[in-house]
């Protein structure tokens, strides 16, 4: 079984809904019939398991110093190219990240590069943030109606991740 291992460098950048469109990505929408033994599990006080017999996208929460990945290089970080984001993620230290799916705003200062090198990981996808993801999340829709940006956020995140 394969597990997508997601951690958020603050509150608020999209982890949550990342992991939920990645899972849309993999096995069409939460709640397709097909999609067998598929499961939206709260697990402890910040993990969210979505996953199917197959795949498993994990949303650890916010890295925080008691809250961070296991060595062995497997996790993803989802950030923004935030200065108080970066920040944070420097505090406790990039040690079990393979990579990093970068949330893009527009009117941010920081380029993908700069991510890349003040936390020295590579990015595996840039993804752009659309208002029409947040109007899916805000009706509850967005696992039953992906928007188009936010599937072709979910493919790219899958070959990134």
């Amino acid at each position: 079984m394969e597990t997508i291992n997601l951690y958020g460098a603050k509150g608020g950048v999209g982890t949550t809904t990342v992991a939920a469109i990645l899972a849309t990505t993999a096995w069409g929408t939460l709640e397709s019939p097909d999609v067998g033994a598929f499961g939206l599990v709260p697990d402890g006080s910040n993990l969210l398991h979505i996953g199917s017999e197959s795949v498993h996208v994990i949303d650890h929460g916010v890295l925080t110093a008691d809250n961070r990945p296991a060595a062995d290089g497997g996790a993803i970080l989802v950030t923004t190219a935030c200065y108080i984001a970066l920040r944070r993620v420097m505090a406790v230290g990039t040690a079990g990240f393979r990579g990093i799916i970068l949330l893009r705003e527009d009117g941010r200062a920081l380029t993908e590069a700069d991510v890349s090198d003040v936390l020295d990981l590579p990015v595996l996808v840039t993804l752009h943030r659309d208002p029409a993801i947040a109007r899916a999340v805000d009706s509850g829709l967005l696992t039953a109606r992906l928007p188009r940006e936010a599937a072709r956020m979910g493919a790219e995140a899958m070959v990134g991740a």
